[in-house]
């Protein structure tokens, strides 16, 4: 049937496809057993409402009133962005997240893609024959569970008596920690009458819009974005009361935050593995002033001290991992350290100043996977600790009152906004069901709260080779195509299946594909927050996997017939399981307080662990049954290890620019992706030491894992098709 609004009922004939979408006008419908609300922008699942920004809401009616009919690009266009110019893309962006919406809800619609001409929508829509009571529109948070009350620490020893950490290992938690905090399931959202929430798009432009930064008295916000003419990633200003943005900067910065006059801005800039530089700067007109340098490697986040005097941001020093808050003046002198984290834990990060400028909220990683909110009392120095157990924490900012802290992260069921008491530690989620969350930021003298709401999409990609050799250069294929996030596929020993991490079923999941890799089913539901690594048994009958579930990780083994699976061994973060020849133990890497170990768990039902080596980077099966594959040294440099440890011995290849994750063995080779300029597939030969170029690949976005089948013929790696983040206005009442 022909959905027709409120206003075109009274004439002649229904719209055309190229009519104005006005949704404030549009009438309830069902689509597929789900309700849809235009005038509200929500759809209602069975769990809850979901809302959808007003332009996909118009996207989905325009394609409604014309269900299993070709609806061209250019009538989408023209009804919901009117005389708006923007790019092709802008529509795709939109039909794939409808895509993933209805895959999330489960329900028989799609939106099938008509080449070079547009999109036609596949499902039973009808009119809502019983209204039901029109509610408000907006989302109500569901209160969690009481937290634990606050925890009041002392202050921890001196900076001297912290243990020394290289500061490689630095680099390579942090790529873990990326990594980790990209697998998050999606979390309900429940309503209930204890607040009110409506989310209204800031920025809808392609690529990121990262960073948000208000003004004190919320009317200007400072992000990081693409600049319309120059192309390049800066920092833009724009009004909230309507305009286009103007930079601030003409090269990257990140991290900026407002001084209490709002008459400054602060930022840093940096190289990936350079010290940052911050910087100062009068806003709209002034010149920027570098005022210092950090210490360590690695991002940070700024806030002013509570005289705008100085800057407080989270730091290491040169040969340290453990993060530190300190503040320095504006002249250049020396930063003062304000709190050292308790030793073995990770540190402090992402510090933010109170309104009235006497407390500094921050938050405190113990471990990868374990975090919470502190309190810094500025005139004590006393710490109190709000128990969070977040998985990850992205940001925090504080209500205009000072009574409250805004947080967005990743907890057990998935990414979420939450409201939490500064003094009791209750707190509230306001927003749910994102699998990926990012910054929140409020203005300091009102109460004017910016959240980013990211995007990803990751699919499996083939390339075959005749021999392994790439005699005819290898062109990447689509593999089991979904709008989900599909990534670290591993092929079982035989060839004949592939197992693969996907969240297409809602969650992060273990997925099996049989040959020829058309269809994908999953292996049973996990219940997990991350599932990451997953290793073959030398027989294929079992798959090793790890999971994240409650700040914690476990190694499960499955069994690939019937998909049940069982607990090995608990550890507070594990990678890259690796079969012994025999399948009678499996080799991982342990996380043991401020060092990474090797271990060896037998598979005799002790569950006993043991320490093979230590400071490996990356392990993989030998090259014969002798032994193991690692990584180690600041090169990355390849060694054999014997099965029951001993010395490591080197195997004199050059790894260049080969990932030191990317990478592994197959058929006597070593196989993996060089992130250079431009990433490449190579093939190295162990015998001969010569390295062999397979294939190039157009963009360095290829992080989510290689797998090589047993002749080395098909290569399949997870490449990002999307990554894309957008800026909206939160309103509570």
């Amino acid at each position: 049937m022909t959905l027709r609004n409120s206003r075109a009922a009274g004439t002649s004939g229904p719209p055309s496809p190229a009519d104005p979408v006005e949704l404030a006008q549009e009438a309830a419908f069902e689509l597929a057993g789900l309700r849809v609300e235009p005038s509200l922008c929500r759809v209602v699942l069975s769990n809850g409402p979901r809302p959808l920004q007003p332009r996909i809401m118009q996207v989905l009616v325009a394609l409604a009133r014309y269900p299993g009919e070709t609806v061209s690009r250019e009538d989408l266009m023209h009804a919901c962005w009117g005389d708006t110019i923007v790019g092709e893309d802008a529509l795709t962006r939109t039909v794939l997240r409808l895509r993933e919406l209805f895959l999330e809800a489960g329900a028989e619609v799609s939106i099938e893609t008509v080449p070079r001409i547009g999109y036609r929508l596949t499902g039973p829509v009808g009119q809502i024959v019983k209204p039901v009571p029109r509610t408000t529109g907006l989302l109500r948070p569901s209160p969690e569970p009481a937290a634990p009350p606050p925890v009041a620490t002392p202050q921890p020893a001196p900076l001297h008596l912290l243990p020394q950490i290289a500061f490689a290992l630095g680099v390579v938690l942090l790529v873990i920690s990326a990594i980790g905090l990209a697998l998050r399931p999606p979390e309900r959202i429940v309503l209930q009458d204890t607040a009110e929430l409506r989310l209204t798009p800031v920025t809808f432009e392609p690529g990121l819009e990262t960073e948000p930064a208000l003004s004190p008295d919320g009317g200007q916000l400072v992000y990081l974005g693409t600049d319309p003419a120059s192309k390049q990633r800066v920092l833009l200003m724009r009004s909230l009361a309507g305009g286009n943005p103007v930079p601030l900067t003409d090269e990257y910065a990140y991290a900026p935050a407002w001084s209490p006059d709002g008459g400054r801005i602060a930022y840093a800039k940096r190289s990936w593995l350079s010290p940052c530089r911050l910087y100062v700067r009068a806003v709209p007109g002034g010149t920027e002033r570098e005022v210092g340098n950090c210490t360590g490697a690695g991002i940070t986040t700024l806030t002013w001290a509570p005289d705008g005097a100085g800057l407080i941001y989270a730091d290491r020093a040169t040969d340290m991992i453990m993060r530190r808050l300190v503040q320095r003046d504006l002249t250049g002198s020396d930063p003062e350290v304000l709190v050292l984290p308790p030793p073995g834990e990770i540190g402090d990060e992402r510090p933010t100043l109170s309104p009235d400028g006497k407390r500094l909220a921050f938050v405190r990683v113990h471990q990868l996977g374990n975090e919470d909110i502190g309190l810094l009392d500025m005139a004590t120095r006393q710490v109190t600790i709000l128990p969070m157990h977040a998985d990850a924490i992205e940001s925090v900012a504080w209500s205009a009152d000072g009574k409250t802290l805004l947080a967005t992260g990743y907890g057990a069921r998935g990414g979420a906004l939450w409201r939490v008491d500064v003094v009791t530690g209750a707190r509230t989620m306001l927003l749910g069901g994102q699998r990926t969350i990012g910054m929140v930021a409020n203005a300091r003298l009102k109460d004017r709260v910016i959240l980013e709401i990211v995007s990803r999409r990751e699919n499996l990609m083939l390339l075959q080779s005749r021999d392994g050799k790439a005699t005819t250069p290898i062109t990447p294929e689509p593999l089991l195509e979904s709008s989900s996030r599909d990534r670290m596929p591993a092929f079982s020993p035989n060839g004949k299946q592939l197992a693969f991490v996907s969240d297409r079923g809602g969650h992060p999941d273990l997925w099996i594909s049989d040959a020829p890799f058309d269809t994908a089913r999953r292996l049973g539901e996990l219940n997990a927050g991350d599932v990451v690594a997953p290793a073959w048994s030398p027989d294929g009958t079992r798959i090793a996997v790890g999971v994240r579930r409650n700040g914690a990780m476990q190694m499960l083994v499955i069994d690939v017939r019937t998909g049940n699976h069982s607990v090995l061994f608990n550890e507070l973060l594990l990678l890259e399981p690796v079969w012994s020849p025999a399948g009678d133990a499996i080799f991982y890497q342990r996380k043991d307080g401020p060092s990474w170990r090797l271990q060896r768990v037998a598979l005799d039902g002790s569950a006993t662990s043991t320490t093979v080596a230590t400071n490996i980077q990356s392990v993989r099966s030998g090259l014969d049954d002798t032994h193991l594959l690692v990584r180690s040294g600041e090169d990355g440099a390849f060694f054999k290890l014997p099965l029951d440890g001993g010395a490591l011995i080197p195997l004199g290849l050059r790894s260049g620019e080969l990932d030191r994750h990317l990478w592994t063995v197959r058929a006597g080779a070593i196989f993996g992706v060089t992130m250079s300029a431009r990433p490449e597939l190579v093939r190295i030969d162990p015998a001969g030491g010569t390295t062999q170029i397979l294939a190039r690949l157009d963009e360095l976005f290829w992080r989510g894992g290689i797998a090589v089948s047993p002749d080395a013929t098909q290569f399949i790696l997870s490449r990002t098709l999307l990554q894309e983040s957008d800026l909206n206005l939160v309103e509570m009442k």
